[in-house]
């Protein structure tokens, strides 16, 4: 979740086609080092984090879930919202990865047997792994949680030379608020979108959603 600016830019262009500005060189950058070391990362994690931490869990590579999940998806299907009683899906969240049991072999994945989800971040060259999660991510984290129906992710920031590794848990009230926000804002057209809104679904306890830092590793 971006600042004020980038969410009435996002507005427009949901409900009036008007194109968004084309970010800036140095973002640009960061997203294309984001996507050439996410491969890096996902190694990191199944070569030093899994078998440490978590012995008989397997990642696996997953494509778009649809939010809300009719069959699983809390109360949002429920709700005054109706969010899964339009024409299109709400929204379609692309995962960094998944966490199943071990199996001798897979041939497809079975939803229901996610365990964990994740986030990959790769901060740039000129950029240290995080230290904390940062508010901006908690969003993102919490929606890998809600759509696969994991009750744990992992949020990992991953640098050539460290890599931390948080244990992050699902906050369903927190996730509730944030869509109520959202579907106020981009499905019933509210344009009165203000810094104080995006600053009051992110006031939470920390200590309810994130456990303390489980790994800082220094790669060699």
């Amino acid at each position: 979740m971006d600042g004020l600016q980038s969410r009435l830019s996002l507005y427009d262009k949901v409900h009036f086609s008007i194109k968004e500005k084309s970010p800036s060189q140095d973002i640009c950058k960061a997203m294309q080092h984001g996507s050439d070391n996410e491969i890096n990362a996902v190694a990191t994690i199944c070569t030093k984090v899994l078998p440490v931490y978590f012995p008989h869990i397997d990642y696996a590579e997953v494509g778009v879930f649809r939010f809300p999940k009719a069959k699983t998806c809390h109360n949002h299907v429920e709700n005054k919202c109706s969010l899964s009683d339009s024409q299109h899906d709400f929204s379609l969240f692309s995962l960094d990865g998944v966490f199943i049991p071990h199996k001798e072999s897979l041939s497809c994945l079975d939803v229901d047997e996610i365990c964990m989800a994740t986030e990959i971040k790769c901060p740039d060259f000129k950029k240290e792994c995080h230290m904390d999660v940062p508010v901006r991510y908690i969003p993102q984290v919490q929606a890998s949680m809600a759509v696969t129906n994991a009750p744990i992710s992992l949020f990992v920031s991953y640098t050539s030379e460290t890599t931390t590794v948080f244990l992050c848990k699902k906050n369903e009230e927190y996730f509730d608020n944030l869509i109520n926000q959202v579907q106020k804002t981009f499905v019933e057209g509210c344009r009165k979108i203000k810094s104080s809104s995006y600053s009051k679904f992110c006031l939470v306890d920390r200590n309810t959603i994130i456990n303390p830092l489980i790994m800082h590793m220094t790669l060699n």
